[in-house]
């Protein structure tokens, strides 16, 4: 059989298996050993929060710095879409052709832990919150697609009356 190898960590913390141990301790000295260890516990458990603490800020920052969630946060009146849940862990081809976003919806209450609340534009609220991951603005166009469909078949009339007129014209010479 091998044995436990001594951890870097263990060398400057006092662990049950760095501790000199002797053979023909009292009983009293033995328990005195494990309550001085176990006295320990609470400052090393103190000690390793603050730490936790620190690094998992750091981390935030350095997650902050390389990505941007968005370009602006989301507040309450602005409309959103919501994506579908599901479809990134389906692997045919039948999510191709799915809507991946439903909405638009309006934002009534942003909550503090990056979630939102939304209704319908006729006002009924969702019962449940999303998750700001899978919420994105809606960004509406400046011109309805009534108006551009209109344009495009006004525009497709004007050139075949031109070509018309550039036909007759051709014909007469």
């Amino acid at each position: 059989m091998g044995h436990l190898p001594l951890m870097p960590v263990e060398e400057n913390v006092k662990s049950w298996r760095t501790i000199t141990w002797e053979d023909g301790v009292s009983r009293d000295e033995l328990l005195a050993r494990r309550i001085e260890h176990f006295a320990q516990t609470p400052a090393k458990i103190e000690q390793a929060l603050i730490k936790i603490k620190k690094a998992r800020l750091k981390n935030k920052e350095y997650f902050d710095k390389r990505h941007r969630i968005r370009p602006r946060s989301i507040e309450v009146g602005d409309w959103v879409l919501i994506s579908q849940g599901g479809l990134e862990n389906q692997h045919s081809t039948k999510k191709k052709f799915m809507r991946r976003w439903r909405g638009p919806f309006v934002v009534t209450e942003v909550h503090t832990n990056a979630t939102y609340s939304v209704r319908e534009l006729d006002g009924v609220l969702h019962q449940s919150r999303y998750a700001g991951k899978r919420v994105k603005l809606f960004k509406q166009r400046q011109q309805g697609v009534e108006e551009r469909l209109e344009e495009r078949s006004d525009a497709a009339e004007d050139k075949s009356e031109e070509e018309d007129e550039s036909d007759e014209a051709e014909d007469f010479e």
